[in-house]
Order: C-alpha cells, then sequence, then structure tokens
C-alpha cells in the first residue's frame, strides 16, 4: 500500500512553488504583478505537474514497501523527526540545509552555460541532503531531550518552509543574478512537503485520496494547458520562468512534439509543419526555395529589410587620424545608471568629464545581452548569424577565418596590439584574442560569478604602464573592465549609495568609472591625449526586478539591452548623437577614423563618423538585437529597434511585443494592437532580417560543406553508426602516411534521421595485436555544422589530418609498417560504435591499412 500523506505533501509542495514564485516575482518586480487570471493558470499548471511528481512518489514509495524497512524513506523519516528532541530536529533541519549551501557556487557556476547540469545538481544536492537527514533522525531520534510532538514539527516545518520563500522574495534579484534562485525554491520544497504530511490527517492506504486529488490537478492542469495553448499573452506572463508552470508547459511542448525536433505545433511552439523535423523556427531558412523553413509566414523573398549604411566616410572637418587607439569594454554596463546619461545619483563624475571632450552616444544598443555574443561582435563589426562561429566550444568561439578589429589593425595600419585579459572568454579556447600581439592575463576572471575582489585599479596600473612603454608606436590595445559583474561589492572610498544589490551595482559603477579616469589621466600625464583615440562602451546591462525579472541574457528590455557609447578622437566632437545605433557599429567606425573601409573585410556594421558629425538621424533607421543559445529550453529572442519603435519576438512562445519608447520607455505595455499597421510593417522587416542575416553562417556553411553526391573515386563504405550517422565513402589517397609530412584524409558522411547529439569521431590507426598507436578527435567540420543542421540525404564533406609528429605522445614510438585505420562516434560523452558495414572485433568501423613511411631526405639529414 502507499501513503496518501506522501502524495498530498507532493501536490502541496509543487503548487507551493508556483505560489512561492509568484510572489517572489511581485515582491521583487515592478510592482505590476500577475493578473489574477495568469496566477490561476499557473496554479493550475504546477497542481498537474505536482500530480505526476506524487504518483511517482508514490511508485517509489511501493517499490521500497516491497523491499521491507525501507519504506520509511519518507513517511517514516518525518514520523520519527516529529518524535525526536528538539536538537535533533534541528540538526537534521541542518544537515538538510548544508548540502544545498554546498550547492550553491556550483549551481551558480554550471547555470549559465550548463542549465542541466545545474538542475542535476540541485536534485543531487536535495538527495544528499534528505539522505544526512534521514541518518541523523534515525540514528539519534531515539534520544532524551524535549520532544514538541508532532502537529507542532509539522507548524514549524511549514513555517520554515513560509519564511524562507518570504526573506528570499525579497533577495530575488540577487539570487537570480548569482544563479541560485531555482535552488532556493527546491530548498523550500521539501519542508513544505514534510510540514504538510504532518499535518494532513492520518490517510494511509487511502487510495480514494490520491485518486480525486490527482484527478483534480490533472483537470486544473489541463485546463491550465489548454489556457495557455490558446493565448499569447498568457502564455508570455506565465512561460517566461514562472517556477513550475513553466516547466508544465515545456513538458507538454516536448510530449506534443510529433517530429522530435525540438519545436511544437502546440503552446506557442510555432512549428508549422510537425512532420518534418527540418521544419521548425530554428531551422536554416534558404530565401526563394518555395519551403517556409523557419515558421516565418512563407518562403522570404532574397531582400534586404533595410538599404546598407556606409562603412566608410571622409572625415569631417577639423577631424584627424588618431595615432593610437584605446578600447575599454565593461561588463555589465547599465546606461541609465551613469550619471552621463541623466541618472540621478553620481557614479561617474569622470565619465562626464571625459563625455565633454567626446561624443556621446545616446542610444547605443548591445546585439545581444550576454557576454559570449555580444563582444564577439564588438571585434568583428558583423552581426550574430554573421560571424563564422567556432561550435567545438561551449558557448561558441570564433573561427580563425573572420577578420577582427586588432587583425586589421596590425596588418593594414601597422599598429602594434594588446589586450588585457580579464575574462575567460578571452582565452584562446574561444577565438577572441586573435590578433593581439601581446596578451597580459595577469587579472584573469575567475569562472564563479561570485567575484570577492576588485581589479579595477590593477587594470588601471597594468594597462597606463603598458601605454607608457609604447607610447612612441601606433598601437590598439583592449582591455575588458569586469568590475560591474556579479557579484556586486561595495566600496567604502566612494559614495555611499546604500546597502542593496542595486545600491552596490552603482558603487561598482562608481568604481569602473574612477579606473577609466585613471587610464584616463594617464594618457594626460604621457602627453598623448591629443592623439589618442578613448572608446569606452558595455556589453550589455542588467535588470535588477524590473519586468519581475533579474540578472540579463533572457531579454532585450532597456535594462540590458542599452549600453553606454563614448569616443573621443582628435578634433571630433564634442557632440552628443541621439540617432539609435549598436556595438556592431563601433569596430566600422574605430577603422574608419583611422583610414580604413571596414566594409571591405566582411563588416556589416556601419561607420558612426556621419553621426558624431552632426548629421541628421534617418526617421527609418533601425538596429537589431538577438539572444540565441540553441537549446530548447533557453530562450530565443529576437528584435529590432528604431528611434521610436521597438519589436521583440519570442521564438519560443511564438509572441510579439510593439512598444512606443518615446511614450514607454519603461516598456510596460506592448501597442501592437493600436498600432496594427506599424506592427505588421516592422514584423516582416524583422523576419526578412531573420531570414536573410541571422542565419547566415549555417546557411553559407551548408552550401559549401554539403553535395549531392560522392566524387568519382572514393571508397564506398557501407558504415552505418548505432544513431544513424553514415559514413558513406572515403578518400584515403595512397593510403601513405609520412612520420615526418601531415595527411589528409577525405571523409564523406549523411545522416539518416535527424540527430540531437554533440558528437565528434575519432580517427585510429592501430597495429597488429589492435593497440591504438595514433588516435585523433575530430568535431564534425571543425564544428561549422553542427550535426543536428545537417540536411537530410546531403552528403557532408568532411576530412581528418593525421600527423605523426607533434603533439601526440604516441607518434614517436610509431614504427614504419601497415597500421589498421578505423573509426568511431563518441556522442554526448559516450562512444557509439557502428551496426553495420566493416567493423573490428570492438564495433569500430573498420577503414583498411594504411601504411606508414619516412621521408628520406628527412632519414638521410638525421643519419648525417
Amino acid at each position: 500500500m502507499v501513503d496518501a500523506r506522501a502524495f498530498l505533501a507532493a501536490v502541496i509542495g509543487v503548487a507551493g512553488l508556483a505560489l512561492a514564485d509568484g510572489v517572489a516575482r511581485f515582491v521583487s518586480g515592478d510592482g505590476g504583478g500577475p493578473t489574477f487570471f495568469a496566477a490561476l493558470v499557473a496554479l493550475g499548471a504546477a497542481l498537474a505537474l505536482g500530480a505526476v511528481a506524487g504518483l511517482a512518489l508514490c511508485v517509489g514509495l511501493w517499490a521500497a514497501t516491497a523491499l521491507g524497512p525501507a519504506r520509511s524513506l519518507f513517511a517514516g523519516v518525518i514520523a520519527r523527526a516529529a518524535a525526536s528532541p528538539i536538537r535533533v530536529v534541528a540538526v537534521a533541519l541542518a544537515a538538510f540545509l548544508a548540502p544545498l549551501a554546498a550547492a550553491v557556487p556550483l549551481r551558480a557556476h554550471l547555470a549559465p552555460n550548463a542549465p542541466h547540469a545545474a538542475a542535476t545538481a540541485d536534485l543531487a544536492a536535495l538527495a544528499v541532503g534528505w539522505g544526512l537527514a534521514s541518518l541523523v533522525v534515525r540514528r539519534f531520534g531515539e534520544g532524551k531531550g524535549r520532544r514538541l510532538g508532532r502537529r507542532t514539527v509539522g507548524w514549524v516545518f511549514a513555517a520554515i518552509a513560509v519564511v524562507g520563500v518570504g526573506v528570499s522574495a525579497a533577495f530575488r534579484p540577487e539570487l537570480d543574478v548569482a544563479g541560485v534562485w531555482d535552488l532556493v525554491l527546491l530548498g523550500a520544497l521539501v519542508p513544505a512537503c514534510c510540514g504538510a504530511a504532518l499535518l494532513l490527517p492520518r490517510l494511509e492506504r487511502n487510495v480514494r485520496a490520491i485518486v480525486i486529488t490527482c484527478a483534480a490537478g490533472l483537470v486544473a492542469g489541463f485546463l491550465a494547458l489548454a489556457a495557455l495553448d490558446s493565448s499569447d499573452r498568457l502564455r508570455e506572463a506565465v512561460g517566461e520562468g514562472w517556477r513550475p508552470a513553466s516547466w508544465a508547459m515545456r513538458l507538454a511542448m516536448i510530449a506534443t512534439d510529433a517530429d522530435r525536433d525540438g519545436f511544437s505545433s502546440r503552446f506557442g511552439g510555432g512549428d508549422c509543419d510537425d512532420r518534418r523535423d527540418d521544419v521548425n523556427p530554428e531551422a536554416i531558412e534558404i530565401p526563394g526555395n518555395g519551403i517556409d523553413e523557419n515558421c516565418r509566414d512563407g518562403d522570404s523573398a532574397p531582400v534586404a529589410p533595410w538599404p546598407e549604411r556606409p562603412t566608410f566616410v571622409p572625415l569631417p572637418e577639423g577631424a584627424r587620424e588618431p595615432r593610437s587607439v584605446i578600447l575599454l569594454s565593461v561588463d555589465t554596463f547599465r546606461a541609465d545608471h551613469l550619471g552621463v546619461y541623466g541618472y540621478g545619483r553620481p557614479t561617474t563624475p569622470r565619465l562626464q568629464e571625459l563625455a565633454a571632450k567626446s561624443v556621446l552616444f545616446e542610444r547605443a544598443y548591445s546585439s545581444a545581452p550576454t557576454t559570449h555574443l555580444s563582444l564577439p561582435v564588438l571585434l568583428t563589426g558583423r552581426t550574430i548569424g554573421e560571424i563564422p562561429w567556432d561550435r567545438r566550444t561551449s558557448p561558441y568561439g570564433v573561427l580563425d577565418s573572420v577578420d577582427t578589429l586588432p587583425e586589421i589593425l596590425a596588418r593594414e595600419k601597422g599598429f602594434h596590439t594588446a589586450v588585457l585579459v580579464t575574462h575567460r572568454f578571452l582565452t584562446p579556447k574561444w577565438g577572441w584574442d586573435q590578433g593581439f600581439a601581446e596578451k597580459d592575463d595577469a587579472l584573469l576572471y575567475p569562472e564563479s560569478v561570485f567575484r570577492k575582489i576588485s581589479t579595477g585599479d590593477k587594470l588601471a596600473a597594468r594597462l597606463s604602464r603598458w601605454i607608457e612603454r609604447h607610447k612612441d608606436e601606433r598601437f590598439f590595445v583592449w582591455a575588458h573592465l569586469m568590475d560591474a559583474h556579479a557579484s556586486f561589492l561595495k566600496h567604502p572610498e566612494g559614495p555611499d549609495f546604500g546597502d542593496g544589490v542595486l545600491d552596490r551595482y552603482d558603487s561598482e559603477i562608481w568604481y569602473v568609472d574612477r579606473t577609466i579616469g585613471r587610464i584616463a589621466d594617464a594618457l594626460e600625464r604621457l602627453g598623448i591625449a591629443d592623439d589618442t583615440m578613448l572608446v569606452v562602451t558595455g556589453d550589455h546591462g542588467e535588470l535588477f526586478g524590473e519586468h519581475g525579472r533579474s540578472g540579463h541574457g533572457s531579454s532585450l528590455y532597456e535594462e540590458v539591452a542599452r549600453i553606454p557609447l563614448l569616443v573621443r578622437s582628435p578634433g571630433l566632437g564634442p557632440a552628443v548623437s541621439a540617432c539609435v545605433t549598436g556595438n556592431v557599429d563601433v569596430a566600422p567606425t574605430i577603422l574608419n577614423l583611422v583610414g580604413v573601409d571596414g566594409g571591405a573585410h566582411g563588416m556589416s556594421g556601419a561607420s558612426l563618423v556621419p553621426d558624431a558629425a552632426g548629421a541628421p538621424c534617418p526617421a527609418d533607421r533601425e538596429i537589431t538585437a538577438e539572444i540565441r543559445y540553441g537549446r530548447m529550453s533557453a530562450p530565443d529572442v529576437r528584435g529590432i529597434i528604431g528611434q521610436r519603435w521597438k519589436l521583440v519576438s519570442n521564438v519560443k512562445t511564438g509572441t510579439y511585443k510593439l512598444f512606443d519608447l518615446e511614450r514607454d520607455s519603461e516598456e510596460t505595455r506592448s501597442v501592437a494592437a493600436e498600432e496594427r499597421e506599424r506592427f505588421d510593417a516592422m514584423k516582416r522587416r524583422l523576419l526578412a532580417w531573420t531570414d536573410i542575416y541571422a542565419d547566415r553562417d549555417l546557411r553559407e556553411a551548408t552550401a559549401q560543406l554539403t553535395s549531392e553526391g560522392v566524387p568519382a573515386g572514393a571508397e564506398r563504405t557501407g558504415v552505418v553508426f548505432e544513431n544513424g550517422v553514415e559514413l558513406v565513402a572515403i578518400d584515403l589517397g595512397a593510403r601513405l602516411v609520412s612520420r615526418d609530412a601531415p595527411a589528409h584524409f577525405q571523409l564523406y558522411f549523411r545522416t539518416k534521421g535527424r540527430v540531437r547529439e554533440e558528437c565528434v569521431f575519432v580517427f585510429q590507426l592501430a597495429d597488429a595485436a589492435g593497440a591504438a598507436v595514433y588516435d585523433a578527435r575530430m568535431p564534425f567540420v571543425s564544428g561549422s555544422l553542427p550535426l543536428a543542421r545537417w540536411p537530410l540525404g546531403r552528403i557532408v564533406n568532411d576530412g581528418v589530418g593525421v600527423e605523426l609528429r607533434g603533439p601526440h605522445k604516441r607518434a614517436k614510438r610509431i614504427e614504419p609498417g601497415s597500421y589498421g585505420a578505423r573509426l568511431y562516434l563518441v556522442c554526448d560523452g559516450g562512444r557509439v560504435l557502428a551496426e553495420e558495414g566493416p567493423r573490428d572485433g570492438e564495433g569500430r568501423a573498420a577503414l583498411g591499412a594504411v601504411r606508414v613511411g619516412e621521408d628520406e631526405k628527412r632519414r638521410k639529414r638525421d643519419a648525417r
């Protein structure tokens, strides 16, 4: 038999999560709060999830009952806790909370880039905590001491859950920024369930209570999901993070995804053909082919939505080419919290001094409200879809094939280039450092968001010393300042803004401002300020409860999308430009001012020199912004921003919002219904941009790396791996590898169906005993085309380089002779073997013999 109280406690606990999250959104939000109907829908969806969780718990307890005394995993533990001395209950509660506290830094580290791993860490912490608490009450529960009684302990547990969530709600912005709000909710779930189980009447073996509650929960969930399916506005309100209602909606989308492409035709999934997994809102659109691959109102015409803006113009009168360039980017730099942009607090006195000698751009926006997408745009002058991404890394890196700002400056104008590395993304793994002759990583920012030190003073000192050493050269140096990024520290040496999270953020802004001021002072002291261009900007902003959200990386609201931009260049300004612009325009502007056309190097951003010179703002100018991660559970938001109007599309929920920034700068209300004609026109432009530009890199990679058939002379293999990937053919040339020179073998792959796993292939050479003497692990097509994006039926042209000298430890032991070539896949960390075609004894694809020879000239030279 099962324990009905355990089931009811699970339902109450999950429903309580929904209420707690809703209360927290209201307490920490912008005052609007959720509507009553939205709250009912969220609660209904949570009840359905609670019913399913309760049933799973009952099944687990029933299975434990069959094994004997292990039934006390839930009901027995809390009953024993209720009968234990007060000190034992306190210790058990502390034992439960300790693993959760220990999981906080791990969760915060994993949350931005590995949400599934973060969720796993949450559940592991809960399991360990529950296990420790169980051991405490089992071992010491019979001891002597004062006891509170069953119902009193139940009220204590319930109070702990309610008070814990209530207090945490006030700090939700900080907890969201740190990435641990979900962990706080889950930490309150178990005390809430325990309290409910102790306070409920004795219902052991009462299946009727389970059936009635389960039916009611499932009916409520069905009605809630039906409401979510029919209302865009409701789906936008509930589906953007109101846990656990958003979890229920995602599960419903997964359940109704017929073609398993990650998108459903229901609940705003936006899949316009749920029979084809190559048609969905994230598919690569090929304009003009008669197919609506990305479900955007039919096949798009290959016509640009806006006229091209110039990347190079003559310098205005009085302006002259700077000798050197300094680029300062600041992480999490929210424009409306800077005094130079009218903020009421004195956060940026030094920037205000600098602005008096600079061009201040009032309406600058980031191309993406997250560092790993924004800074590559800053360095390349290309929109996100136009950058050739290296998909072997997470987040994506930048391939060497793109021309970056420092590379162009060094090659075209002889600049000496350097970067002060303060963030892990600036290390070689992600390719952002290409083009820099010098790299100073002494202030490398740790991976954890829990920063406990400030680096601004040290950065200003190191950068000033570097400039002093190179002041007689023509140089370009970039420094990314991390001090405004979470966690937010208070700087007692500056103004006392208060102790809240927003107050400490303002203190960080003041500290960054002082850092920038010290760098500007160094230029004056060295006598090169008048000949040096100084650019100050940010990568994105930050939310502190506005719109019921915190942090960045999931929306395009003004608080995260709008960034500062100041340019001080010889003879330019001072001036203020109200023209809307983006960080994609920064690199072309720098190049324009030093006499180089960025458009000739693939840049699509425009020069801001006309804006700086006072040219009128074109009424039809619009810039783009987006946030994409490529995961079903992650945000996918795209928008266009004009002088007055801003349109934002949430791809995951299939909804659009139109904001009038002139009358509603806080973006509290969409006016899409009132401005229907404007909305339709902007939507067409947004879709056209998405079709033509947003996936340009993937579209170009598809065209370059795929073909209809296999070239003549390639050897057919017939190899099919367990996940449906086919090794159609190979071209191993003369099947000869020199020990002294690299060889390249061509491989031709194809997929029978959509493969969602992250895969690499492993090429090996094995000796006569079957032992691998050489292996090369390679991402498919160097990461340029993800496996999930391969067009079905087409051949993907790939290859592997075999180099027997160099980094491979086994290479020196390879003697001339014949070796067997073999290949297998590694997908999501697990080995995938061949199920068809020639294989070795362990299931790896057998590709035949390869001879290893020795370069005769090198052999003779070594002998001499």
